[in-house]
């Protein structure tokens, strides 16, 4: 689906905060007239995803989490890991007023595809067609303030009230929904070793996939290996549990 303010979704003024953007995915859920299911999400998805299963447990019986840290694992490593740090100095570049957003539609959203081929490790990927879809997502609307919007409250709210408010939620809540966290080895925007650690906050089975050379876009660069592996963790119940002293920085 389309998070708020990305392409075909409402373009809101307000609402970027993680609060709310999980609550949007618990009420299409519930829309589709379902009680729970099964959330696979990358990158934003995947922060929404680790939040709803924090704050909306009952609507989530799973959780695949793609190219993601836990909210808190991720928040942590930005302030002490200087090497997440500068693989996230793009988000400092978006705190800026309109020239980003001016940035990004430019010459038709190349700075977008720029971003896909930086951030991917596949030789050819993303293929001239596939760029071409996500830039003209991009350029819909106003989908390039919305989107820059979520990494402003991100950043912004490290010292702030609201944002210290929700890493200490997220952080109490254990997640008890069975967690796959499916990762690039060579992902240069979240860095595996900031992702390694978030099972601290789960309870439930828990399992860790480190695909060898690929990058952030997982499911976009090896999409075979990605459907197989997500489908039989399904098949198998999500009951895939490694032990905690397995090396999660080797690649499976």
């Amino acid at each position: 689906m389309d998070l708020r303010g990305y392409g075909g979704s409402d373009h809101s003024p307000r609402g970027y905060d993680p609060f709310t953007t999980s609550g949007d995915v618990v009420g299409v859920i519930r829309s589709l007239g379902y009680a729970d299911a099964v959330i696979i999400g990358h990158g934003w998805g995947g922060f929404l995803g680790w939040t709803a299963a924090a704050l909306h447990p009952d609507a989530v019986r799973g959780l695949a989490a793609v190219s993601m840290a836990h909210p808190r694992r991720l928040r942590d490593a930005i302030v002490s890991d200087r090497g997440q740090l500068r693989a996230s100095s793009y988000v400092i570049g978006f705190q800026r007023p309109w020239i980003p957003e001016r940035a990004l539609v430019a010459d038709d959203a190349a700075k977008i595809g720029g971003y896909l081929r930086d951030w991917s490790a596949t030789p050819g990927w993303p293929p001239p067609d596939v760029s071409a879809r996500f830039r003209a997502a991009f350029s819909l609307s106003n989908t390039a303030h919305c989107a820059l919007e979520y990494h402003r409250w991100a950043l912004r709210s490290i010292p702030r009230p609201d944002g210290r408010r929700f890493v200490e939620t997220v952080s109490q809540s254990e997640i008890t929904a069975p967690v796959l966290q499916i990762h690039g080895a060579q992902d240069r925007t979240v860095l595996p070793r900031t992702a390694v650690g978030s099972r601290e906050f789960t309870s439930g089975p828990y399992a860790w996939r480190l695909f060898e050379d690929v990058g952030h876009f997982v499911h976009e660069e090896t999409p075979d290996r990605f459907a197989t592996t997500v489908r039989a963790w399904l098949a198998d119940g999500m009951e895939w549990c490694d032990p905690p002293e397995d090396d999660p920085l080797v690649p499976s």
